[in-house]
């Protein structure tokens, strides 16, 4: 992609970016939107298939997914605790959905 060398005069006149390089960003907005859509997809479809089979981790050459199982959280409403000055008796269990972690890796050719 090219690099911006903004002039003042165009700054003046209010052309900061060409309509060619504004076409090329909503294009790759575009395809942002699509990838966000394919990795959901992929994302919940790992999570499914890795609950279901037992699969606690995978690891290859392009990516590294965790499966994560539900588990519960326990907080301090910090809020509470400031105003009564009690910690026990504003302890909160939270509950936390199960989840797939993907780290992507670098392509080596």
């Amino acid at each position: 992609m090219k690099e911006f060398n903004w002039t003042p005069k165009e700054v003046q006149k209010n052309e900061l970016v060409s309509p060619a390089d504004l076409a090329t960003i909503a294009r790759y907005k575009q395809l942002e939107k699509e990838v966000t859509a394919i990795n959901a997809r992929i994302q919940n479809k790992m999570l499914e298939t890795m609950r279901e089979q037992g699969i606690k981790s995978i690891d290859n050459q392009y990516f590294k997914a965790t499966y994560i199982a539900p588990s519960e959280r326990k907080t301090v409403d910090s809020n509470k605790l400031k105003k009564d000055g009690l910690y026990d008796a504003y302890t909160k269990t939270t509950q936390v959905k199960e989840s797939v972690r993907i780290s992507w890796k670098e392509l080596t050719e």
